[in-house]
């Protein structure tokens, strides 16, 4: 199942919010099997189109969040691309398992250039279950970014790459503490923030 509000041609998109307590009175889990998209529709003129902002909350202790491929992407503009929405999983003291990337980026405009936009916050403890997750609020090529954080731990035989441009990343808890992670690449990132316990087979950071 694909989930998704993206913006018609000159209309913006959406939001997506999902809430445990709205759904089904404070218990229960969260479970997407397919991409959940709130990306901004195409512009005709100077300005790209922004992306609504995705939100996932868990109200219940008990409670777990498992998310396939999360898409926030502002559209192309002529003179300015449009921004990336937020993305935000809470689960309360659960974990988020992620299966697929999550991508806020800006639009760009025609030569290439993006603007700042969205952030992208874990507010508990990231699971990573496949062979190569991206989290990025921007592009290889580009300077600005929106902050990433981790507010808890990462865990997860897997490859993980940030990229987060002119934003921060920050990691709160324990890298790899649990299950090492296969690899850890951070790279188009201003700053960096790792806690105190990092697990890994390769590393590789820098700007």
């Amino acid at each position: 199942i694909t989930i998704f509000t993206d913006g018609d041609t000159d209309v913006a998109s959406g939001n997506i919010s999902i809430d445990t307590a709205v759904v089904n009175g404070s218990s229960g889990n969260i479970t997407l099997g397919g991409r959940l998209s709130t990306g901004g529709g195409v512009s005709s003129g100077a300005t790209g189109i922004a992306a609504g902002d995705i939100t996932l909350t868990v109200d219940t202790t008990a409670g777990n969040i498992t998310a396939h491929e999360l898409f926030a992407k502002g559209s192309n503009g002529t003179a300015t691309g449009g921004a990336g929405g937020n993305i935000t999983l809470t689960t309360g003291s659960g974990t988020i398992t992620l299966t697929q990337g999550v991508n806020n980026r800006s639009g760009a405009n025609r030569g290439g250039t993006r603007p700042s936009t969205g952030t992208i916050t874990f507010n508990d403890a990231v699971i990573l279950s496949s062979n190569a997750i991206t989290i990025e609020t921007t592009t290889t090529d580009q300077a600005n970014g929106g902050d990433i954080t981790f507010q808890s731990s990462i865990d997860g035989a897997q490859d993980l790459t940030i990229r987060s441009g002119s934003g921060t990343v920050t990691i709160a808890g324990a890298i790899g503490a649990t299950t090492a992670l296969t690899s850890l690449n951070i790279n188009d990132s201003a700053t960096v923030h790792a806690g105190t316990t990092v697990s890994y087979t390769h590393l590789r950071a820098h700007e």
